[in-house]
């Protein structure tokens, strides 16, 4: 039996906190990743939870068709994440 759209989101969202909040970040030990649109970048889905943006994260996640390969997170258009790639 398959998640509810609600409930997926849910899920969704709470793995976007998690990946956010839980891992402890070293931002100058981290190697630079690319970004293929580095002028649309305030609308991917790393730079929205940065700015903890949930509701935009939950309206652009709802129905993913593509992951990002630099974060793993997973979005409705390649247009929302860095380096996208199809699912």
């Amino acid at each position: 039996m398959g998640q509810t759209g609600a409930k997926r989101t849910d899920v969704i969202l709470l793995n976007l906190y998690i990946n956010h909040f839980g891992k402890k970040r070293n931002m100058a030990a981290k190697k630079k990743k690319n970004c293929l649109d580095e002028t649309a970048h305030v609308g991917h889905i790393c730079e929205l939870e940065s700015q903890e943006e949930w509701d935009t994260i939950r309206m652009i996640t709802d129905r993913p068709a593509v992951r990002c390969e630099n974060c793993g997170n997973q979005a409705n258009a390649a247009t929302y994440v860095c380096m996208p790639e199809d699912l």
